[in-house]
């Protein structure tokens, strides 16, 4: 059970937390009259990530790709690993230049904000899943 909630407070801190989307911006986007289109995604996001997460335990899974290859068949899963990879290629340095400009707007060089952000990610790369949780709960304690 406790195991669970660490995957929970990690899906919740990734996909809140990360600054994708904040609570202020979610209201924004859908409207002040819009609390039913709120409560729906909500809905459909907690069926989406019990679906990944129920796959996942049935395959005793360590990989994405088989909870892939069971969601959208083993033809297009080549496909979609591919958009991922291309995706998370891509918001790698939407971040590393995202690290940038938030120091620049503190007035330090823009680029002492992308090789600090390089130099965390080559830092925590190598430690995996348990470097991200790591990162988290030391986050959440502060």
């Amino acid at each position: 059970m406790i195991g669970g909630f660490k995957w929970i407070g990690l899906i919740v801190a990734t996909m809140i937390g990360a600054g994708y989307a904040s609570g202020r911006e979610i209201w924004e986007f859908f409207g002040h009259e819009s609390g039913l289109g709120i409560l729906l995604f909500t809905i459909m996001f907690i069926i989406s990530c019990v679906v990944v997460l129920t796959i996942s335990y049935e395959l005793k899974s360590e990989h994405y790709l088989p909870v892939l290859q069971t969601l959208v068949g083993k033809r297009f899963a080549h496909f979609y690993d591919w958009g991922i990879l291309l995706y998370l290629f891509t918001m790698l340095f939407v971040m590393i230049s995202g690290s940038g400009a938030t120091l620049h707007i503190l007035e330090f060089p823009y680029f002492i904000g992308v090789v600090l952000m390089i130099v965390l990610l080559v830092v925590v790369i190598p430690y995996g899943m348990g470097g991200i949780l790591s990162i988290n709960r030391f986050y959440y304690r502060c």
